[in-house]
């Protein structure tokens, strides 16, 4: 079944953005799995990154974790839930992604025609929308994620103790050391033998390069 996309101008806007109209509740499962699921990596990688340890000077108390305002909307979110309803970080992220998951299929079943963009935003068609552009794929692209350039990949390292700090699953602190990973926009770059991540930063410009020249969709676009 093919993808239908809509480009759309909303009243009293002089800018347009593309949306995913998902056909099938397939579809849906297809774009929260590999779209908004690259948004939930970015804000782990946010958080870890953000998360520091202060320690006592005079060493009479216990080291205490702080944290750096989040930078991306699914980090943003997550503090938010979690302030409200504590626990730890990573039980607010795993609670508010299967309650946003619920209500989106919910929504699907109901017969709501959802507009989903190319991040973490559900919308709804509405008075006064100009949809300047309607086409169909056959595969989940966005398409201002057609056109590809180098120079838009961006290379991010991840270690054992990135996972640690945190709290993930004892299986994920068996992670082998540091690695490198490239993202282009929300896309996780994947090698011809099918790596996704790499021991250095040369490797995963050249892993890069070979993906945009050969003009190779993840499988983040497609359904297993």
């Amino acid at each position: 079944m093919e993808y239908r996309f809509v480009k759309i101008r909303r009243k009293g806007s002089d800018k347009s953005n593309w949306y995913f109209v998902p056909k099938t509740e397939d579809q849906l499962l297809e774009h929260f799995k590999h779209v908004f699921g690259a948004e939930i990596r970015d804000g782990v990688h946010d958080h870890i990154k953000g998360t520091h340890v202060k320690e006592d000077p005079e060493g009479k108390k216990e080291p205490w974790f702080y944290h750096d305002h989040p930078t991306t909307p699914w980090a943003r979110a997550v503090e938010v839930y979690w302030n409200l309803f504590g626990g730890s970080w990573v039980e607010a992220s795993t609670k508010l992604e299967n309650e946003t998951l619920n209500q989106r299929i919910n929504s699907f079943r109901s017969g709501k025609e959802m507009l989903l963009d190319n991040g973490v935003v559900e919308s709804r068609f509405c008075e006064g929308d100009e949809i300047l552009e309607d086409i169909e794929k056959d595969k989940l692209e966005y398409p201002i994620e057609a056109a590809v350039r180098l120079e838009d990949v961006r290379y991010m390292q991840w270690g054992k103790l990135d996972y640690m700090a945190a709290g993930l699953p004892a299986s994920a602190r068996h992670y082998g050391g540091n690695h490198w990973y490239a993202k282009l926009g929300k896309q996780d770059i994947v090698d011809k033998d099918g790596n996704m991540k790499w021991n250095t930063k040369e490797e995963a410009q050249t892993a890069a390069k070979w993906f945009i020249e050969n003009k190779v969709s993840h499988k983040r676009y497609h359904t297993n």
